[in-house]
């Protein structure tokens, strides 16, 4: 009897740490340091609840970023073209819908300081997901990831 007490107590230990947007385990690599980035890895804001992955600026970076957010947004029941709170699309160069789903095109008008995309989903935990494509920045970030 011990024992189910002793295993159902570190169970709930290890879920009290979990790191998720919603349905989507993170597996969180270390802690981020702007001074020394690190591209395509999960890694924990300082000892907020948050974490941040950060990619080339780059097409690929692009398509990198908006196709891990596709993922963990269908896991979640959520869709790509419906976010919660950021809805910005910024830029002359990203007005019609070829445009936008065009890598090369958003990273060129990106880079020129021209465009930005900033978008923001809940997860029904309470996370959120955060796409942010910047001229100094390609990052998707999961804010209350540690629960």
């Amino acid at each position: 009897m011990k024992i189910i007490y002793a295993w159902v107590l570190f169970m709930t230990g290890i879920v009290c740490i979990a790191q998720t947007f919603g349905a989507t385990a993170l597996d969180v690599k270390g802690t981020y340091d702007s001074a020394k980035p690190v591209t395509r890895q999960w890694l924990r804001q300082g000892t907020s609840g948050n974490v941040t992955m950060v990619f080339p600026q780059t097409p690929n970076g692009i398509n990198e970023a908006t196709t891990l957010v596709q993922g963990m947004l269908t896991e979640n029941g959520l869709t790509f073209d419906n976010p919660d709170i950021y809805r910005n699309i910024d830029g002359k160069d990203l007005s019609n819908n070829n445009n936008n789903r065009n890598p090369d095109t958003m990273n060129a008008s990106i880079q020129k300081g021209n465009s930005k995309v900033n978008l923001m989903w809940n997860a029904n935990d309470g996370s959120m997901l955060h796409l942010l494509l910047s001229k100094n920045a390609y990052e998707v970030t999961v804010m209350n990831a540690y629960k």
